[in-house]
């Protein structure tokens, strides 16, 4: 389940017939989503029908991250650089924060948010 705090508005989430959807609003206990096959627009759903998409190396390259032997990488601004790497001791990728610092990242909507923050309002 995914918890309203953790959603940002565009987020990409499944709703309960596993359609690929649209964050459009949040409140505490429900979620209005567009599904992506335009079979509807602006439905209101409860918290509890809301899947995370998990994240998967197809979808880092469909979202425009390049692989490496053992990273992930997007270029953005002119000096920026977003590095995903796969964490094995976790099973799980990770963004890298710094020297160190990493977050793990299970889901499409945890990394749309870290990018996000990282490049001051950029969408994924």
């Amino acid at each position: 389940m995914v918890k309203p705090i953790d959603l940002r508005i565009g987020n990409l989430v499944l709703d309960s017939n596993d359609k690929w959807c649209i964050v459009e609003t949040i409140s505490h206990q429900s979620v209005r989503l567009s599904a992506m096959d335009c079979s509807y627009n602006f439905e209101s759903k409860d918290i509890s029908e809301i899947k995370p998409i998990a994240l998967t190396s197809s979808l880092l390259e469909s979202s425009g991250f390049s692989e490496f032997d053992t990273f992930w990488a997007k270029i953005w601004g002119i000096n920026g650089v977003i590095i995903v790497v796969y964490e094995k001791q976790y099973e799980k990728f990770a963004i890298q924060l710094g020297k160190g610092k990493i977050r793990i990242l299970n889901y499409l909507h945890e990394l749309q948010n870290g990018y996000h923050f990282l490049t001051n309002g950029e969408e994924l």
